[in-house]
């Protein structure tokens, strides 16, 4: 073929091929069972399968070797102008097009295509090539055509080649037609901003894929109970895509402090704002589930008629009726919870009037009003109680509170 910079030989084998397909199912009690299908199929593919790796291989023999293989023939001296390419340049050159208009009628006597059948731009290895056996071959033929090409690189001693940067950089940029020189950058560096993003997400995929094999073995477990197990292993995938999501976002803003910086401050920022929104939860959470052992009203400031009566813990003390005191048992929701000691006997009780602040036990500072408490008093004999700042019984005007 004249006028051709590259020519390629493409060789294909009817041959076997084996497909697998896998269905997985969860066992009850934990655990996971694989099936595994295999199918086989005859198919024209470029290159052999071992047949002896087959699940099957009794009754699907391809065979040892390919009558061709495929062959790449280059041009040499390629010549653009008054420089000629270096192989680094030739290399890139690659948009093939296939050879439509083979010669039949000019095979050599004595060459391996001798007693091929041409059809369809293929040379057919076959008795019959529309009904194929395995072992057959058909070849192909493409080229690079002589054209106009752009190249953006290093002139020396008469070639264009490959520029090496003062940092070890390399450039070297090969595009069909007449193209400028900022087209071909900007065309490589959308393709480096290509490679980029499909390197990070498959980064980000992995990490996703390394975070959920850490909770394998607790998601194995819970499929003892199968909703459970489920319910369990979609929690992890979502705490998986929120926990890649921080960590890959972060790793990319660190490095691009210095070349982006706004960018990657904004990504920092909302990072920072995710972390600190499922902190804040968290700790909401528990302050819930601590306040869960300590007695609770209907409101903040319960009713003044029907005070709610707070879980009580029995200890022997002495309660206050005026200036009269009377043996019974006393109350104290928090001694158990904040691990105090046991009272001991109630010192002298002092006498307050309406309109005092009174300090509530374990509570802010509160003013007395008669039949009305504003936090979570002690208890006595099933009445609500103030204690004062010296922890002894309060009693204002003679009546209990």
């Amino acid at each position: 073929t004249e006028n051709a910079l590259k020519l390629a030989r493409s060789v294909e084998t009817y041959q076997w091929v084996e497909d697998q397909q896998q269905t997985k199912k969860k066992n009850y009690g934990g655990g996971t069972t694989t099936k595994t299908t295999y199918s086989y199929r005859k198919e024209w593919r470029s290159g052999l399968s071992n047949s002896e790796l087959f699940y099957d291989s009794t009754n699907h023999q391809n065979p040892d070797y390919a009558l061709f293989e495929n062959m790449a023939y280059v041009a040499d001296p390629i010549m653009l102008g008054a420089y000629q390419l270096s192989m680094d340049v030739t290399d890139m050159i690659d948009w093939y097009q296939a050879v439509s208009d083979l010669p039949e009628d000019n095979i050599a006597e004595g060459s391996a295509a001798e007693g091929a059948i041409l059809q369809n731009n293929y040379f057919y290895f076959s008795n019959d090539p529309s009904y194929p056996v395995v072992g057959d071959t058909r070849v192909s033929f493409s080229l690079v055509p002589s054209s106009t090409i752009s190249i953006l690189g290093e002139q020396s001693y008469g070639t264009l080649q490959t520029y090496y940067t003062s940092r070890g950089g390399q450039v070297l940029l090969v595009e069909r037609g007449s193209v400028s020189a900022a087209t071909m950058i900007q065309h490589a560096k959308d393709d480096n901003t290509a490679t980029t993003w499909t390197l990070r997400v498959v980064g980000a995929v992995m990490m996703f894929i390394g975070f959920t094999m850490c909770f394998e073995p607790l998601t194995t477990m819970a499929d003892i109970v199968p909703f459970f197990g489920n319910m369990l292993e979609y929690g992890v995938g979502f705490i998986g895509v929120l926990v890649t999501l921080v960590v890959s976002s972060t790793v990319i803003a660190i490095a691009w402090l210095f070349y982006r910086p706004l960018i990657a401050c904004a990504i920092l920022l909302g990072v920072g704002g995710i972390v600190g929104f499922f902190w804040w939860r968290s700790n909401q959470q528990q302050q819930q589930q601590n306040l869960q052992g300590f007695p609770t009203s209907t409101g903040p400031y319960p009713d003044q008629h029907q005070p709610t009566k707070p879980t009580t813990y029995q200890q022997p003390m002495v309660t206050t009726y005026g200036t009269v005191q009377s043996s019974t048992v006393a109350s104290q929701p928090f001694a158990t919870a904040l691990d105090n000691p046991k009272p001991t006997a109630p010192s002298e009780p002092e006498v307050f009037v309406p309109g005092q602040t009174v300090v509530a036990p374990y509570h802010e500072s509160g003013v007395f009003v008669p039949g009305q408490f504003q936090s979570q008093p002690a208890v006595v004999s099933g009445q609500p109680v103030y204690q004062s700042a010296n922890d002894g019984p309060v009693v204002v005007q003679g009546h209990t509170v």
